[in-house]
């Protein structure tokens, strides 16, 4: 499992920065934040937000608010003795930690996190650390995607041979028994989960979004 210090390494090349300038100051991390939230987001808090320098001025989502939101340091509250930092985006399920300072485990609930609604948080059986590294690599990847170039079943296969030629990562998100692969390579990163597959080039993140129709199904 990669942890926040090869995920913080790995960001920092991707995005071409000193790897300080990914993360929020200490001074602004509540202190009743679980120690591996405010760790992620000491490392992690730039991504987060909306105006950051890794969004291009064209859009108004952040880095890691493509399929899953991920909320920005000054939107969180804790509620019940857990804060919500990820929801999906059409509020279909939330993700939460534990305020309790010896709790590392991932919280969940909605109609997504099993067969049937969970209604309140429950221990997912994921740890928090690794649903959060996913959560980031699976947002990065998405947030650019090839929703910037167009998209033919040849240039997947060839993102992904590209992609293969670098570190080969396992994890898991809020779903204990699935898994997402990522293939990272220095200029292709590739994602599968079940049946879908995702690439994300390098640099691609600076370019203005392309619309739908133009880039995404253009005959």
């Amino acid at each position: 499992m990669m942890d926040f210090a090869q995920l913080q390494h790995l960001l920092a090349d991707w995005y071409e920065v000193p790897a300080s300038k990914l993360g929020a100051p200490e001074g602004s991390l509540p202190r009743w934040m679980n120690p591996i939230l405010r760790d992620f987001y000491h490392r992690f808090g730039a991504l987060t937000q909306s105006n950051s320098q890794f969004t291009h001025p064209a859009s108004h989502h952040a880095p890691l608010s493509c399929q899953d939101h991920v909320i920005p340091l000054e939107e969180l509250r804790s509620q019940d003795g857990f804060t919500v930092f990820c929801k999906e985006n059409q509020g279909i399920f939330v993700v939460a930690a534990c305020n309790d300072q010896t709790d590392l485990e991932t919280y969940a609930m909605g109609d997504a996190v099993s067969d049937d609604c969970v209604e309140e948080l429950t221990a997912m059986s994921v740890p928090l650390q690794e649903c959060l590294v996913t959560c980031v690599l699976r947002e990065t990847i998405m947030s650019v995607g090839d929703r910037y170039r167009r998209i033919t079943p040849a240039t997947l296969k060839t993102a992904q041979q590209t992609a293969s030629t670098g570190e080969s990562i396992i994890s898991r998100y809020i779903w204990p028994d699935t898994d997402f692969t990522f293939n990272l390579s220095k200029d292709v990163w590739f994602m599968e989960f079940g049946d879908m597959q995702f690439a994300a080039h390098r640099g691609l993140w600076r370019l203005k979004p392309a619309t739908w129709q133009e880039k995404v199904f253009k005959n």
